[in-house]
Parts: structure tokens; C-alpha cells; sequence
């Protein structure tokens, strides 16, 4: 995966954070998973917060690095592997 890539939120999910949980609940009728909700873990809610189309995956990255304390390599193998999930679920699409 290209780490210059930007990527953005759908449109297709709204998400809220209850309490110690973040959620992602499909609005778009036509969404196949219309009665899914996804629950994130700590990680993919924070990345998934950094997701607004201005922000690299170089720069999520990096953020995660600094938030966590993880080695790059490392917060890029769970970066690609979340981006994956969410743009399985239709929850992201590639910026313009």
C-alpha cells in the first residue's frame, strides 16, 4: 500500500464513541451489512479518527508511532491491515 495514498471517511458510516467503545454503523441503505455495527478496538479508532482526507498514511503512521510507542514498522503492518478492513466494509475511499 502506498503510504503517500490519502484516504477519506464514505459517508456511509456514522461512528460514535460509548464510552470506552467506538462504533461504525452503515446508513447507505444499499450497504450490504445494513444491520452490522463494527466495533473498533483503541487503534483502529484512533486511526480511523485520523481519516479526513488531508492525512497521508505516512502521516497516520507516524502518528501512531507517537501515540503508542511502536516501532514503524510495526504501525504500518496495522495501519495496511485497517485500511484493508475499512475499505472492505465500505467505511473509507481514496481521496482525490
Amino acid at each position: 500500500m502506498e503510504l503517500g495514498k490519502k484516504y477519506e471517511q464514505s459517508g456511509d458510516m456514522v461512528w460514535r464513541k460509548i464510552g470506552d467503545e467506538t462504533i461504525l454503523v452503515p446508513v447507505n441503505q444499499e450497504f450490504s451489512n445494513i444491520n452490522s455495527v463494527f466495533t473498533l478496538n483503541e487503534t483502529a479508532a484512533f486511526i480511523w479518527s485520523l481519516i479526513d482526507g488531508e492525512k497521508t498514511l505516512a502521516e497516520i503512521r507516524d502518528a501512531l508511532v507517537s501515540e503508542y510507542e511502536v516501532e514503524p514498522d510495526k504501525a504500518e503492518q496495522d495501519l495496511v491491515m485497517c485500511i484493508s478492513q475499512f475499505e472492505e466494509m465500505q467505511g473509507i475511499r481514496e481521496a482525490s
